[in-house]
């Protein structure tokens, strides 16, 4: 109780200091004394209005004077729960590109501690990490985004979201025989209520071959069942949705898992008939 105490406290000095949404709009784009030849990292924010007011802004001194002695005097459970409050209202309307620009926090603004601690926070809690192809997972976790000496590999995570397609004049066909060596890194990261969304596009060219499309239905199930498995068993859950031609939706295939290539084939036929009924 003491240390929510604490943390709510303290909490409430940075946004009477106006440090909530100021803080993070001089993180993201410093003002012009402190810029660098780094470029500024490309942000899409929600229509809510916030539109990070720059008046009233405190000076780098102030920020890096406050975070240290937050990270001084605050035990970490406490310093988490400050993280937590500013992480919630970041509000990027899921469109963070950290991919092209991996520098969110500047360097020497706040405590280097407080950084590293405070990126450690947004990896945990960030729930729209997605990699094209599963033979990007080992990469996306080795990537230390904000070039804070942290990558998601040392952290659990909320959430990844996994996508692929089966066309084999895709660079991005997925080969089943490596699910596990492309997954497996992720295991480490799975926390309780970890979620793994999975979203493959079937082969367009079997739109005419529904028994061809759920051979490969009936591959990608198998190699993913010890995958699932393996998140469950770590307290994460994990689904699958397959898109193809038939069907205007994904299918979801949570209760489709034990289902045969026979079955597949008539799922798929049905999704074919309803979209070209001339054809089937």
């Amino acid at each position: 109780m003491i240390s929510l105490y604490l943390a709510v406290k303290f909490y409430e000095r940075l946004r009477l200091a106006s440090i909530s949404w100021n803080l993070f709009r001089q993180l993201v784009s410093p003002p012009s004394h402190l810029s660098t030849s780094t470029p500024a990292p490309q942000l899409t924010m929600s229509s809510h209005g916030n539109q990070w007011p720059l008046h009233d802004v405190p000076d780098d001194g102030f920020i890096l004077s406050l975070t240290t002695a937050m990270h001084e005097k605050f035990p970490r459970e406490v310093r988490d729960l400050v993280y937590r409050n500013l992480v919630d209202e970041l509000d990027f309307n899921g469109h963070l590109y950290i991919y092209e620009s991996p520098i969110f926090i500047q360097r020497g603004i706040m405590h280097s501690a407080v950084r590293v601690e405070l990126v450690e926070m947004f990896y945990e809690t960030f729930e729209k990490f997605n990699v094209p192809d599963p033979r990007d997972i080992p990469g996306l976790l080795a990537k230390d985004f904000f070039d804070a000496g942290v990558t998601l590999s040392q952290v659990k995570m909320s959430a990844l979201q996994v996508f692929g397609t089966t066309d084999p004049c895709s660079e991005r066909r997925i080969n089943e025989a490596q699910f596990w060596s492309n997954f497996s890194p992720l295991f480490g990261q799975v926390k309780n209520g970890f979620k793994l969304r999975i979203d493959f596009a079937l082969n367009v060219c079997h739109v005419f071959r529904p028994d061809w499309a759920a051979q490969e239905v009936v591959e990608i199930i198998s190699a993913l069942v010890p995958i699932f498995d393996a998140v469950e068993a770590r307290g994460g859950n994990s689904s699958l949705r397959l898109r193809h031609y038939g069907r205007d939706r994904p299918l979801e295939c949570k209760d489709h898992m034990q289902d045969t290539k026979e079955q597949w084939t008539e799922t798929i036929t049905r999704d074919l008939a309803s979209k070209i009924p001339s054809r089937f």
